[in-house]
């Protein structure tokens, strides 16, 4: 649930992200600021069902990473800021995603 989020979270920053005018090389996000409260919030608002990933997860090459996952993607309520913020930034790491917008 949680590398489900962190994904839209990081697809929606780059989705929107547009270059710069004054420099090609920095690129901005063209909606304003999308942060990782707002999408809890969107979340919790919308009442999306969270997707169950728990099965896919041992072909996964994300499962060497955290063992303890399995106990969360069955959860009825939004994961904490704090552990969304966590994955997504672990998961920039991996996709090497080191210039954000800004």
């Amino acid at each position: 649930m949680e590398f489900n989020l962190a994904v839209l979270f990081l697809s929606s920053l780059l989705s929107f992200a547009t270059p710069c005018r004054r420099r090609s090389d920095r690129f901005s996000c063209s909606r304003g600021y999308l942060t990782i409260s707002a999408l809890h919030r969107l979340c919790q608002d919308k009442n999306f069902p969270y997707l169950s990933a728990a099965a896919a997860l041992n072909a996964s090459p994300f499962a060497f990473l955290d063992f303890e996952l399995f106990q969360v993607f069955r959860r009825s309520r939004p994961p904490k800021h704090s552990l969304i913020t966590s994955i997504t930034l672990r998961l920039a790491d991996m996709l090497a995603v080191s210039h954000r917008p800004l």
